[in-house]
């Protein structure tokens, strides 16, 4: 009977490799054999795991090992019956098989991120199992602990409670055991309704940073005599269950900031009015062009440190011949204001046998200020177990704290907000203007 069960259970874990087509409802054929149902349901069960996001599969641990605990029970409430077919069993035992398929088909919103209907999915098996246990006289696990196996460096023993019906009959010289790969534990406690092993942490493997799944074997043992020949000698026959852990690794995560701020950027371009010509006329005389007035372009203002009259020509004549010395003409800024500028062009020869020209603009820089957000990321920096760390608070800034949990877990929390995350709290301090983290320090079943 171990080796068919045991198979039973190594299935539910090749199946967290293999999930099934997701989405597809989980169905069962009146020609199914029992142990084909609890293949189904393992297999189911496996994908939904397999298939959930990190947040999802680090909250629903406790369902995943309720939904393990449930089909160890069915397993072992029907280990001398494997080969009947769902249609040969009783309306009471397919209904238990039922509802255990329909919470299943429910569970695929876990999948989604529908967390608060997979909690609620949660107590539905709790009554299922615990329906199961009103009807039943072999051994029934309804729940066991921890469902996170704390860090290595927490703890030097892991204490595991199972708790449940018929687990251990006083009377018999056979105590509850733990099997762990290759080593096997006996019961320190053992009572009807819990049994509690002391493990060694050195013997459950642990990643660096990664969320990981064990199995544990466990054995119980059940009296299988009759009431007429039990109260002579009792016989008691094997029970085997598979028990599911989280391990948490060694390193709990990783956090950086991203601190957004409101800054004024400065665009700027060149301004160039149009060439203004003036010419003087050869009988001696004085030319202007009236004062030309620009503004800058729309959205934009002058900046009146870079604004000057440019000369482009300023050219004399000094009767036929070129001498630029005779060009007593100018080009003045009368007027410099960030909205607009004015320039005077003029030319002028003072003498009959003079000529001159004038050419001139008005040259600057014009500019408008953009208010742009501005984020910047810190370094990451490590989240390790026990150790208190924080960061600053920054005024009129908004700051958001991304959250890396066991290498694939992610979250994002708003600086002036307090969250509890798994195994870390965040609480922000107005008073000291900084923001705590602090991951978990105390360990305990759970």
């Amino acid at each position: 009977m171990r080796s068919r069960f045991s198979g039973l259970a190594l299935l539910f874990f090749m199946c967290l490799s293999t999930p099934l087509n997701a989405g597809m409802p989980l169905i069962f054929d009146d020609g199914d054999k029992v142990k084909d149902i609890i293949a189904k349901l393992q297999a189911a069960m496996g994908s939904l795991i397999q298939q959930a996001g990190g947040e999802t599969r680090l909250t629903m641990t406790h369902g995943y090992q309720l939904s393990q605990a449930m089909i160890s029970n069915l397993a072992a409430q029907y280990s001398d019956s494997l080969d009947l077919t769902f249609r040969q069993l009783d309306s009471q035992q397919r209904k238990g098989f039922d509802d255990f398929r329909v919470l299943i088909n429910q569970n695929q919103r876990w999948v989604h991120g529908d967390i608060q209907e997979g909690l609620r999915t949660v107590q539905d098996l709790n009554v299922v199992i615990n329906n199961l246990a009103i009807s039943s006289s072999r051994p029934i696990v309804t729940r066991f602990a921890p469902t996170y196996i704390s860090p290595a460096s927490a703890s030097d023993t892991v204490l595991v409670e199972v708790s449940g019906f018929h687990l251990y009959d006083a009377l018999s010289s056979k105590r509850p055991s733990l099997r762990i790969e290759q080593k096997e534990y006996t019961a320190d406690g053992a009572t009807d309704n819990v049994v509690s092993f002391n493990i060694p942490r050195e013997s459950v493997h642990v990643s660096s940073d990664r969320l990981q799944y064990v199995t544990f074997d466990l054995t119980l043992y059940q009296n299988t005599s009759n009431w007429v020949v039990s109260f002579f000698h009792k016989k008691y026959e094997p029970t085997h269950y598979s028990l599911m852990f989280a391990v948490l690794p060694e390193n709990l995560g990783s956090y950086s900031v991203a601190t957004k701020t409101m800054v004024d950027r400065r665009e700027e371009i060149d301004f160039n009015s149009p060439s203004i010509t003036v010419n003087a006329p050869s009988d001696g005389g004085h030319s202007s062009e009236p004062p030309h007035t620009y503004v800058p372009y729309d959205g934009y203002v002058f900046d009146v440190n870079t604004v000057s009259a440019v000369y482009e020509q300023k050219l004399g004549w000094y009767k036929g011949q070129r001498d630029n010395r005779y060009n007593h003409g100018q080009c003045v800024m009368t007027n410099v204001l960030p909205t607009s500028v004015t320039i005077q062009v003029s030319a002028d020869t003072r003498a009959k046998e003079d000529a001159a020209r004038t050419v001139c603009h008005v040259f600057g820089k014009q500019y408008k200020v953009k208010t742009e957000p501005q984020t910047e990321i810190s370094s990451t920096a490590p989240l390790k177990w026990g150790d208190e760390t924080h960061f600053d608070l920054h005024e009129n800034a908004s700051q958001v704290i991304n959250v890396k949990l066991f290498g694939n877990v992610e979250y994002e929390v708003s600086a002036s907000e307090p969250r509890d995350l798994p195994f870390l709290k965040l609480e922000p301090s107005s008073r000291d203007k900084v923001y705590f983290l602090r991951p978990q320090r105390e360990w305990g079943p759970k």
